[in-house]
């Protein structure tokens, strides 16, 4: 074994001229097809984060989507809030509320009755169905309007400016 060992540390080391790539450098030691590989590596990465950013922006125009219109109505410390939003008249309803007065379950997902016309400026929400969750009937004209919630009935604003 000893013979062995003394043969391969006497003999010279040969490095095949793959070893210096295409160049013929021994400074630049690296392969090319190496290199190319390593390019088309990074490339594939590139391609798959612009892919990745791509598909993660909205398919509609940023300013398409926002508030339709807006109501908020107090009395003492209840306070209720009617949001309608989405791209067209009427859009979605989302309600909340608050106060110490006021029910739970603020923004429970329902069906809701809708009488809406902008250029009347006239709006007109309640639930489609009594299913237990806290009752309300907002009526708007114009600027101003009411709506009946925990069995009092609070005035409130109107913002019909589109956003």
């Amino acid at each position: 074994m000893g013979s062995a060992l003394q043969a391969i540390t006497q003999q010279k080391f040969r490095l095949s001229p793959r070893f210096f790539g295409s160049t013929g450098c021994p400074h630049l030691c690296f392969d090319t097809r190496i290199a190319q590989g390593m390019l088309r590596m990074i490339t594939g990465i590139w391609k798959a984060v612009l892919a990745a950013t791509l598909l993660s922006l909205p398919l509609s125009p940023a300013g398409a989507s926002g508030d339709l219109f807006y109501f908020e109505a107090k009395h003492g410390k209840l306070i209720f809030f009617l949001m309608l939003v989405g791209r067209e008249d009427p859009g979605e309803v989302n309600v909340s509320w608050s106060g110490p007065s006021a029910p739970d379950a603020a923004n429970v997902r329902r069906r809701y009755y809708i009488e809406f016309d902008r250029a009347k400026r006239q709006a007109y929400v309640r639930p489609l169905s009594r299913d237990g969750l806290p009752w309300f009937e907002m009526d708007v004209s114009g600027g101003r309007g009411n709506v009946l919630f925990a069995g009092k009935r609070l005035q409130g604003t109107a913002d019909w400016t589109i956003q």
